[in-house]
Formats: structure tokens, sequence, C-alpha cells
């Protein structure tokens, strides 16, 4: 499976390294929390990062979609989600929290 080959998990671990550096760059400064409606926070770095994460997914879902002949979706607590009309013929979702 495309998951388990190695420039896979090795671009991974580039994203989340990248993901990491945003979040410590927030975290070193003072930074407001927002209180979702479920009264859940979410800051700048969450919203950041969740940005970063779905663009290269879209990116890498394009391109497999293209590979493997297999439909993707993505699922993220902090964007506005296709509806369940759209993404329920998918083969993967990727579910993404930051």
């Amino acid at each position: 499976m495309f998951y388990q080959q190695l420039l896979f998990i090795e671009n991974f671990i580039q994203l989340i390294r990248k993901c990491n550096q945003v979040i410590l760059e927030i975290y070193s400064q003072d930074f407001n929390i927002i209180m979702k409606k479920n009264n859940s926070p979410l800051t700048i770095a969450d919203q950041k990062v969740n940005e970063i994460i779905v663009s290269y997914i879209k990116k890498l879902s394009l391109d497999l979609e293209l590979e493997t002949n297999e439909i993707f979706t993505i699922i993220s607590e902090e964007s506005k989600n296709e509806s369940f009309e759209k993404r329920k013929d998918a083969t993967f979702a990727w579910l993404i929290d930051p």
C-alpha cells in the first residue's frame, strides 16, 4: 500500500517537522485561545497547522488518485468538510485533528 512506501513515510515526517516548527514558534509568544461552539479550545497554531496539513493532503490525494484509481477524502476538525454525499464513495478518508 502507498502508506507503507518509504518516500510516503519520509514526506510525512517532513510534514510533521514543519508543523512542529509552526506550533513551537506560535507557542513561544503570547497567543489567544478561542472557544469553539462545543466549548473546546482553538488556537492560531491549530488553524495554521490544519491549513498546512490539509493543503499537503489535498495534493497528495490528487497524486494518489491518479496513481491508484482510489478515491480519497478529507475530514478535518478545523475545516469545512464536504457533504456526506460527496464523501460516501471514498476508498480512503484522511482524518485531521491538529
